[in-house]
């Protein structure tokens, strides 16, 4: 008997750095391509900041704005609508609620299945109110990363029979082996207690609030891996114990520099800096926050300290400093806990059953039984 042909699943994507960003080349590097033919419609800077070697079948251009712009998310609907009668993929699966937005409206020009990922956590605007209603209805299912977005989708009224929850996850064989010259690719001694951040350098993170902690703990030495809208700002204002690396290809170098990972967030939907420190065997210091304060337990796999509290941060990481063997039981712990709960094969194996069950049977079910456009479930 002959193979089916790979279920054909166009992946619509806003700007998109961070945990957006890795998710969808997640879903590339670890989904099956014998049953699943991803392509990618999204802003042409994103497009051409893909690595070359992912098993891509196409990437269209697809300008979505960072910000709601009413004129432009229409043409971009339009745009989209005209794609997807060209081309039709059996499944659309939109990245965070801007693309969800404008493949909602789409849908209202030409019926498809839809499949969107919640990545952030759901704030309390009116526009957002608005396109979480649109969203809602278009959408045949909706993924949340963590258990708070989920719950903020149902407190703006998605019906949560169309929510699953369905983390980020890392790939534990990634970190199997330590950077044994990591500490000297930086300049860093070897003798010093090093406290790590990766984000991106934006209000968000919190990065200023561990500027603050790194003056209360001046024998500390830290160091940043990021970039982005208050990098001069943080560059600034740095103290002499931190150093602002920029943008760092292989973030792994710098977690398996350090002896601690700070996520010191004020907003966090779920945390994948803190799975992947995890995943290096690296105690976590963290906002207790959104998806943070979900994922993680304080005093058992991470220490969860008040978000925006310098001094609260700063002493639990000198606290870290001082004692080794907690150190050694927060990351054993939260090394299991990344083993078993936040596997990326076993995340990408569940994004990837939704595919199935959502996808149209046959290649002409979805034009002989358009589905209306509030999204019916097949």
């Amino acid at each position: 008997m002959s193979q089916s042909a790979p279920i054909d699943v166009l992946l619509a994507v806003r700007p998109a750095a961070g945990g957006i960003r890795q998710h969808v080349l997640q879903l590339l590097e670890y989904g099956d391509a014998r049953r699943f033919s991803l392509s990618i419609a999204a802003p042409s800077e994103f497009l051409q900041s893909l690595p070359r070697d992912l098993p891509l079948a196409d990437g269209i251009p697809l300008e979505i704005r960072a910000r709601l712009a009413p004129l432009a998310d229409l043409r971009a609907a339009a745009r989209l609508a005209g794609l997807l009668r060209r081309r039709s993929p059996a499944i659309v699966h939109a990245h965070g609620l801007r693309a969800a937005l404008i493949a909602a409206l789409a849908r209202r020009l030409h019926a498809f299945p839809l499949i969107v990922t919640a990545h952030n956590l759901i704030d309390s605007g009116a526009a957002t109110r608005i396109g979480l209603a649109v969203i809602g209805s278009a959408a045949d299912r909706i993924l949340a990363v963590s258990d708070p977005i989920a719950e903020g989708l149902r407190a703006h009224g998605v019906s949560g029979q169309k929510i699953s929850v369905v983390p980020n996850g890392v790939d534990l064989a990634r970190y199997a082996a330590p950077f044994p010259q990591a500490r000297a690719a930086f300049g860093i001694p070897p003798d010093v207690f090093v406290v790590a951040a990766v984000a991106r350098l934006s209000p968000e993170k919190g990065i200023d609030v561990l500027l603050e902690a790194a003056l209360q703990a001046p024998e500390l030495q830290f160091v940043i891996a990021g970039d982005g809208p208050q990098r001069a700002e943080l560059e600034a204002k740095a103290p002499a114990n931190v150093r602002l690396l920029g943008r760092v290809e292989d973030v792994r170098a710098v977690l398996f520099a350090a002896n601690a990972v700070a996520v010191p967030s004020r907003l966090e939907g779920q945390g994948i800096v803190a799975l992947e420190a995890l995943a290096a065997r690296r105690p976590v210091v963290a906002s207790r926050i959104g998806g943070l304060a979900a994922m993680l337990s304080d005093s058992e796999t991470a220490l969860l300290v008040p978000s925006e509290d310098p001094a609260a941060l700063a002493a639990a990481l000198r606290r870290l400093a001082a004692e080794p063997e907690l150190r050694t039981s927060l990351a054993s712990m939260g090394y299991n806990l990344v083993r078993e709960r936040y596997d990326v094969r076993a995340q990408t194996a569940a994004v990837e059953q939704i595919y199935t069950k959502f996808a149209p049977s046959s290649p002409g079910k979805r034009e002989d039984a358009p589905r209306p456009p509030q999204g019916s479930r097949p």
